[in-house]
């Protein structure tokens, strides 16, 4: 028991410090944070402990495998103490040169070093000292301590100790969850707030994050050169009609908005583009009495990519999305966010986890206030798929929740319907292929039609002046 105690205590401990080095980074930025109360900021300071504890709990446990020595636990746990220090503090410095944590810009900590130092001394010499000093200190305190440590004895218990202390860290690391999806920094955006998940954040978790993740850092893809004759003639062949002759409406008031990202849709497999059967027949419909181009630019490939080419109207990075990136801490563009200014109420709904692919996150940083997924939804009337809950029954919380929203209204759905191949057995399937795999996709289009007919005639039934915006919420198909 005393070894459980001695990682508890290294544990808070390490968590009281990156508490009050978040703390002193508001007060010392507190600035760059003025449009938030002060009961707001100590919130968000708050709110982001599963992080805290997150970091904490890695290094406690590294530190707890230098156990078998009372001095080698005692410099390695108090290294760890300092370093949490030093990162937190220099990530103070870091945020008031750029604006933002510092992340997988550690990379280039030993590149720069000599600027780094250089403008921590020139610019911030009384935290630099005051680190420098706060630094010493807990060295020399918690070296100090090395005589009260417990050792762990090379017995037979020595292994399923461990063990049990790394399903312990394992849990904080996860961020105290036993099942969903594993903590990552881009959560923060839960707060929808950028400012406060900045605060949510800490340096020391970023960091740790960009170390382990290095694999997945964004780099520059190679491109071929396009002549400026090229560029012109492609922009000719797909410009040349100037729709002179389409008559649009006139919107007298600020309408409700309605995005249905249709998830994995693909225009190869309906008949309005050219597929001999009709596999959406309510969308080809609807399709004949829409305002349409005949043809678009692919956004991406992911729908966190769909989803930030159409509500930012940006490139994504070439093969990459800005999701679950430090891209995303950036403030970009989104008419969601233009909207909310205007006096919209906003939601974004989707049918699989919200952390698939950073997209519950990643849709509040561009703007949609609350973010539902599957665990959100408790009654069902379809069996869920293997990726979460059928589109009819996203739809229907979708309208539940719709009530309790002032109008006008901007939401955005992204179902899971057809991002599996399971049609309930509740709906009649129609034969399209021999293919039995291609026949069970072809029908979860029929179904998330099915759905989407129920959801557009309700919504209109009771909020009339809405506008509905359909795509696809990337390019691709799963069979080809």
């Amino acid at each position: 028991m005393s070894l459980f105690k001695q990682y508890y205590k290294l544990l808070l401990l390490y968590v009281a410090f990156i508490i009050i080095t978040k703390v002193l980074f508001y007060f010392y930025l507190r600035d760059n944070f003025s449009e938030l109360s002060w009961q707001a900021s100590i919130y968000a300071i708050f709110w982001g402990y599963k992080f805290d504890f997150a970091v904490a709990a890695l290094l406690s446990f590294i530190a707890s495998l230098f156990d078998f020595n009372k001095k080698a636990y005692a410099f390695v746990s108090t290294l760890f103490l300092i370093l949490i220090v030093n990162i937190q503090i220099g990530d103070m410095l870091y945020f008031s040169e750029s604006g933002r944590h510092v992340g997988y810009e550690i990379f280039d900590i030993f590149v720069d070093m000599k600027s780094l130092l250089l403008t921590a001394y020139s610019q911030h010499f009384f935290l630099t000292l005051t680190t420098l000093i706060l630094s010493t200190i807990v060295f020399v305190i918690g070296f100090s301590q090395w005589k009260t440590v417990v050792i762990t004895q090379f017995n037979r218990y020595y292994i399923p100790k461990k063990v049990i202390l790394l399903i312990m860290s394992i849990f904080f690391i996860r961020g105290m969850s036993v099942q969903g999806i594993p903590l990552n920094p881009w959560q923060a955006g839960q707060l929808a707030n950028n400012k406060q998940a900045i605060l949510a954040l800490n340096a020391s978790y970023s960091v740790v994050f960009a170390l382990t993740n290095k694999n997945k850092a964004i780099h520059q893809l190679p491109i071929p050169n396009v002549t400026k004759n090229i560029a012109n003639q492609s922009l000719k062949a797909l410009y040349a009609d100037k729709n002179t002759k389409i008559d649009t409406p006139i919107l007298t008031s600020k309408p409700n908005v309605v995005m249905l990202f249709l998830e994995s849709w693909s225009a190869k497999y309906m008949q309005p583009y050219g597929y001999q059967n009709s596999t959406t027949p309510y969308f080809d419909t609807i399709l004949k009495q829409s305002i349409r181009p005949r043809a678009m630019i692919a956004g991406g490939h992911r729908t966190s990519e769909g989803m930030f080419a159409t509500l930012s109207s940006m490139q994504n990075p070439l093969g990459r999305t800005i999701a679950k990136t430090p891209l995303q801490d950036i403030k970009h563009p989104s008419i969601v966010d233009d909207l909310n200014k205007i006096g919209y109420s906003s939601a974004f709904f989707q049918g699989t986890s919200k952390e698939t692919s950073g997209v519950g996150s990643f849709a509040q940083s561009l703007g949609f206030v609350e973010s539902f997924g599957k665990r959100d939804i408790k009654n069902t009337q379809y069996p869920r798929n293997n990726w979460g809950v059928q589109d009819y029954d996203l739809y229907q919380f979708a309208l539940t929740h719709i009530q309790s929203m002032s109008s006008p209204f901007v939401i955005g759905i992204n179902g899971a319907t057809t991002h599996d191949l399971v049609v309930p057995d509740e709906f009649l399937s129609q034969h399209f292929s021999d293919d039995k795999d291609l026949n069970t996709m072809l029908n979860t289009y029929r179904f998330a039609d099915f759905s989407l007919e129920y959801f557009i005639k309700a919504v209109k039934s009771k909020h009339p002046n809405t506008v509905f915006i359909l795509f696809a919420d990337h390019t691709g198909s799963r069979i080809s």
